[in-house]
């Protein structure tokens, strides 16, 4: 398992020992009908012996030819309810957000030409997801925040399930202060969520005086949909993150094939000019021995994006204040791209803690044509504007294996923030961006 956090790998670890999710553990079908686990209470250990709740249909064998096995279980009337993570389910039953209890929408994949489909699997930088178990202690894409909500919180988004988001406003002193969460990069529809955030960054440019963003236990997603999000938040023309491509015969294939679809179909100019673009260095690193190519732009034919999106008046919409992003170490993939472009921009100051580590497009395959398995494969790499230079670490422009670093490290995960529904956390990042305000920002 590649994690840049070894606190990631046990927290994930010890996930999929609660959650036998047969994908991931082959013999899950063998596993007893009770479970015991001693936790570490404030009174000393406990022991709960639980009741595994199974569904679904396990395969329980598979012989020499490619004819699978199952056999018969249980179905779990409500599976719905473990699309969410347990700790989900238990922010509910406080429910200090006042957030919906519906689950949102399940996300409706996008159909693209066939010519597109090799820079869609590049565009996609996310965790995997599971569709149906999922649940246990999974950390990824939660509604809520971890922490509880700022004293005076005014909710505007999250109160439907089609609310892509949760939002709002919190007073500090004299100061309103914007708040968003952004819980994935795959929102359940693309263009709702586009226009919520648009409305959302409108207003709070017009109504704050600086922003909080929350993308902890953002699992990631869409690389283009973020560079979206992205464009609303700097006033100012920023570089998107490359991506750098093995230069190998598979994507020369896979290129050479989708230019030659993009010119029969009458693709649009930019498309044949990116495929035309990425053979160009593909075939230049293979001349070259190089190994890889240099950073490519995926979303588009150059990595300079000047925000384009305007009000009726031509004026830019994007947020022109202090703003603050709020990490954790399940801040995964596009999450993480999310962050390392502002901070390279300047743009923000990043609170909480290293980031996963998960900085490249993730290609899921088949591992053979008479497997069940499959494996997920890391297919490029980002590349950031400059080398990142930590001290500890190699000074590189990557995000793979080492995450994007907070400005002010700020750790969630004490027993003094368990305990208290994150006080100190929360009081440390309104600190800052108080300070932010009144003293300046970059």
């Amino acid at each position: 398992m590649r994690r840049a956090s070894l606190l990631t790998t046990t927290c994930l670890a010890a996930s999929m020992i609660i959650d036998r999710y047969q994908g991931w553990y082959p013999f899950a079908t063998k596993v007893g009908t009770t479970a015991s686990v001693v936790i570490n209470t404030k009174t000393g250990p406990q022991t709960f012996t639980m009741t595994w709740q199974t569904f679904g249909t396990p395969l329980a064998g598979i012989g020499a030819i490619p004819v699978p096995r199952t056999a018969s279980v249980a179905h779990l009337n409500a599976a719905q309810h473990f699309r969410q993570a347990l700790a989900h389910h238990g922010r509910l039953l406080t429910n200090t957000w006042e957030l919906s209890p519906e689950e949102p929408p399940a996300v409706t994949p996008e159909s693209v030409p066939d010519y597109m489909a090799p820079l869609e699997k590049l565009r996609y930088m996310g965790a995997k997801r599971v569709s149906l178990v999922n649940g246990s202690i999974s950390p990824f894409d939660s509604r809520f925040p971890v922490f509880d909500p700022p004293a005076g919180f005014t909710l505007r988004l999250g109160s439907k399930s089609a609310d892509q988001f949760l939002s709002g406003t919190f007073p500090v002193g004299k100061l309103n202060i914007g708040f968003i969460r952004i819980y994935t990069m795959s929102p359940s529809n693309q263009n709702n969520a586009l226009n919520q955030f648009l409305a959302e960054v409108t207003f709070f440019q017009q109504n704050t005086d600086g922003l909080v963003i929350d993308v902890m236990g953002n699992g990631g997603g869409s690389i283009c949909y973020t560079n979206v999000l992205l464009q609303m938040l700097n006033p100012k023309p920023f570089r998107e993150l490359g991506f750098q491509l093995r230069g190998s015969q598979f994507w020369v294939t896979n290129f050479s094939s989708a230019l030659t679809s993009a010119k029969l179909t009458n693709a649009p100019k930019y498309v044949i000019d990116l495929y035309t673009a990425y053979l160009a260095e593909l075939l230049l690193a293979q001349s070259g021995s190089r190994g890889d190519t240099g950073p490519l732009p995926l979303c588009g034919t150059s990595f300079e994006n000047t925000p384009s999106l305007t009000d009726s008046k031509g004026a830019s919409v994007a947020y022109t204040k202090p703003i603050v992003v709020l990490t954790d170490n399940f801040t995964l993939s596009a999450g993480e791209l999310f962050t390392a472009t502002l901070q390279d921009a300047n743009r923000v100051t990043v609170y909480g803690t290293r980031t996963d580590g998960g900085g490249g497009s993730v290609v899921e395959f088949n591992t053979a044509p008479n497997s069940e398995a499959f494996a997920r494969v890391t297919m490029s790499l980002a590349i950031r504007a400059q080398p990142i230079t930590t001290p500890g670490y190699p000074s590189v422009p990557l995000i793979e294996n080492l995450g994007a670093f907070p400005d002010i490290p700020a750790d969630y995960m004490t027993v003094d923030n368990l305990n208290t529904g994150g006080a100190t956390f929360v009081k440390g990042f309104t600190t800052l961006i108080s300070n932010l305000v009144t003293q300046g920002h970059p």
